[in-house]
């Protein structure tokens, strides 16, 4: 079988590389020289990123494939590869829905509570967008629960319990453990949990109490005293 045949990049495509690569290095130092510089710079390097990838410039850099690139840079993001892939989605998915400098204004987190909406099949209405430019991370969140169905009609606010990254042994101990305490704990689930994403906001709120009530009633006591104690 013959080999493949790699064409050569263009002089021109070579400088438009170039410019792409200078425009990241500019970012990623604006990034990280200030304090606020992801929430400035976000749309600006997904939109790079988005270049990059469809453009295939990477390998041009001599890169073994994008996602080796991105490791490239990883270290000069706050966050890290969670975050550099956050600015990549926030480009691919709300742009040109969203006008760039309405994204900016936006910011990072209500911008990926925004793909999550689009993701959970919603829409972007009025209501929800003047709530991204002008309210809370939180009160977009809770609207977008009621949206999508996720926030049950009951006393509380919506609280996020946020993210992290894990390795895979961590992800698999994390489902070990919730998976343990849907049992012991009797609560009703459709038989076992593999993606925590698929849990329903009430079972996951009833297993994290849980989780609470149980290393508070272990470990409470020995830390701070017997509340209530004299």
């Amino acid at each position: 079988m013959a080999e493949a045949q790699v064409i050569a990049p263009s002089e021109v495509e070579l400088a438009e590389a170039t410019k792409v690569r200078e425009e990241v290095e500019a970012l990623l130092t604006n990034i990280d020289s200030q304090h606020s510089g992801l929430e400035t710079n976000f749309v600006k390097l997904g939109q790079c990123l988005d270049t990059i990838s469809n453009s295939k410039y990477w390998l041009t850099w001599g890169y073994k494939s994008f996602k080796s690139y991105l490791s490239s840079i990883e270290p000069r993001v706050k966050r890290g590869r969670t975050q550099i892939y956050n600015c990549l989605g926030i480009a691919r998915d709300l742009l040109p829905l969203i006008p760039a400098d309405q994204l900016t204004k936006i910011g990072v987190s209500s911008a990926n509570a925004l793909r999550l909406l689009l993701k959970g099949g919603g829409t972007i209405s009025g209501e929800i967008l003047e709530l991204a430019l002008n309210g809370t991370v939180a009160e977009l969140e809770s609207a977008i629960a009621t949206k999508l169905g996720l926030q049950p009609d009951e006393p509380g606010t919506w609280f996020n319990f946020g993210g992290a990254k894990f390795t895979d042994a961590q992800r698999e101990e994390f489902i070990r453990t919730v998976n343990a305490v849907v049992r012991v704990a009797n609560i009703h689930v459709e038989g076992s949990i593999t993606n925590w994403q698929d849990v329903p906001s009430p079972t996951k709120r009833e297993i994290f109490a849980c989780l609470c009530a149980e290393f508070l009633s272990t470990y409470e006591a020995e830390i701070n005293g017997t509340p209530g104690a004299d």
